[in-house]
């Protein structure tokens, strides 16, 4: 078979997947949206292994989203993994986290909903580069054979337009039954979980980085519970439109222009967001390739000032305080995980944020003045705050360190 190379708008996910599973295809599948990439492992038309850059699709999120094991878990197995390099599975299985059977239904998962979520897509790109069947054992133990996947995800497709029929904002809040949800069948930790967020007053946005769930998983267990009558959606809030800022920029060229200007001069922050205002107006091969382009250089320069020296960030503001502040959810989230033990690059990787938006997100609470830095282990050493405007260079090593990634 030879290799297939196209955009999802003239062959969507759904055709592309039955294609590769009638043909009984072996290659690699790659499928890209914007900043997203997936990458599928294909043995004679069936998945047998699959990775994704969207942090809500590693598995230590899905872990922790299904209730195996707590974020303080995660943190422990993170550092261990970073001293002995072992994958982060094994890891979980030693320190009696989880079994061996667990792992294997939570790979299996993933490895499914990782394809799942791109029949959502409706733009992006996709190639396959075939090879020959090279099943091993590792690989055979995880199987998804196309056809079936197929099936499944047209239906998920169709589910999915009606969870946003309901739900068109994830700045909807919820009231909660406790009458209707004490008498349910259903009653899953998972769904407890939501109930006490959704009690709690958060919105579904919050819910959903409190879970570290895909959209998908956690609109399907949304939807079921309002149906069941337990949660009732406070307000009908519209989609969130555009900021009079993109508004007032008449075309896709212009941003184009702009964000090309802005790189030049080294403004990456703009330049990442006007390329990436860019590609949304209108989708094209260039504009995908400068917004990748644009967050890469972005993603190296706050490495570089952040991550490459061991820094634990320390709250410098009352939590009383946080709770007034006006943050977005993401926000609200990180600055939540602040407890004076975790280093910076372990609540990144904990979160099921993306890396770049983790370290803006630090990087504009200093800024604010909201938190300070502590340097290495040692007790003596000076925490970097923001005292003023206009902030010195941050003295760093040469080395570079590990990424969360």
């Amino acid at each position: 078979m030879k290799g297939l190379f196209g955009d999802l708008q003239t062959m969507p996910t759904e055709e592309v997947v039955v294609y590769l599973g009638k043909q009984k295809a072996s290659g690699t599948l790659n499928l890209e949206r914007a900043w997203m990439h997936k990458q599928l492992r294909l043995q004679k038309g069936t998945v047998v292994n699959a990775s994704s850059n969207d942090p809500r699709e590693f598995l230590g999120q899905f872990l922790i989203n299904l209730g195996y094991i707590t974020e303080e878990q995660f943190h422990r197995a993170y550092e261990t993994q970073k001293q002995t390099k072992i994958f982060l599975g094994r890891i979980l299985i030693m320190i009696g986290a989880v079994t061996e059977e667990m792992l294997l239904s939570v790979l299996n998962l993933k490895m499914r909903e990782t394809l799942f979520e791109a029949f959502l897509w409706e733009e992006g790109s996709f190639a396959f580069l075939p090879e020959e069947a090279q099943a091993t054992q590792t690989e055979l133990k995880l199987s998804a054979p196309l056809l079936e996947m197929y099936a499944n995800g047209k239906q998920r497709k169709e589910q999915w337009k009606t969870f946003r029929q309901m739900l068109p904002s994830t700045d909807i809040h919820f009231r909660v039954s406790k009458e209707k949800f004490s008498d349910i069948l259903f009653k899953t930790s998972l769904v407890s979980r939501i109930v006490r967020l959704a009690e709690e007053n958060h919105n579904l946005a919050e819910i959903a980085l409190q879970l570290h769930a895909t959209d998908f998983f956690l609109f399907q267990h949304i939807y079921a519970l309002i149906q069941a009558g337990i949660l009732t959606p406070k307000t009908k809030d519209e989609p969130l439109f555009n900021t009079p800022e993109e508004e007032a920029v008449s075309t896709s060229k212009d941003l184009l222009l702009q964000a090309q200007s802005c790189l030049k001069e080294g403004e990456l922050r703009e330049a990442s967001l006007l390329a990436k205002r860019a590609h949304a107006r209108t989708p094209t091969t260039e504009t995908q390739a400068l917004s990748q382009s644009t967050e890469s250089h972005l993603l190296n320069e706050l490495r570089t000032k952040w991550l490459e020296q061991k820094r634990t960030p320390i709250l410098t503001i009352p939590v009383e305080q946080i709770k007034q502040l006006s943050l977005t959810p993401p926000e609200r989230y990180l600055l939540s995980r602040i407890d004076g033990k975790r280093s910076l690059s372990a609540i990144i990787y904990v979160s099921p944020l993306r890396e770049v938006e983790a370290i803006s997100f630090f990087e504009r609470f200093w800024e604010k003045g909201w938190v300070k830095f502590l340097q290495s282990d040692s007790a003596d050493t000076m925490p970097i705050s923001s005292s003023s405007s206009t902030h010195p260079a941050l003295p760093l090593p040469k080395t570079v360190g590990e990424s969360p990634t």
